[in-house]
């Protein structure tokens, strides 16, 4: 893991980012069995039921995915819109959230 600098991780402590990092890599690990699970229920993805719960679950993988990527490359923390340092307090609630509070507002 690389840190570029105390404020690209809002402060974050190194125990606070191993937890962050340890709560993104249980949520890869959940979103893969998950889409395993909906494979071998729905194997042609032909349930409506499925296919939106697949959908969300890609989605929320791409999410954490993107969240480990930033950590890697020291932008974890960073508001991806506009560079703003995130809240610790929005990351522990939502460890994978890529925009401060007010540009998620904006989107």
């Amino acid at each position: 893991m690389t840190i570029s600098s105390p404020a690209a991780f809002g402060a974050a402590t190194p125990r606070q980012l191993a937890a962050f990092r340890a709560q993104l890599d249980e949520q890869r690990r959940f979103r893969l069995e998950q889409l395993d699970e909906l494979r071998e229920i729905d194997p042609d993805n032909s349930s409506e039921v499925t296919e939106v719960l697949a959908a969300g679950a890609r989605v929320a993988l791409s999410d954490v995915l993107a969240a480990l990527y930033r950590m890697d490359n020291g932008t974890y923390g960073l508001c991806t819109a506009c560079g703003a340092a995130v809240p610790l307090e929005r990351l522990e609630v939502l460890p994978q959230v890529a925009h401060c509070l007010p540009c998620s507002r904006q989107a």
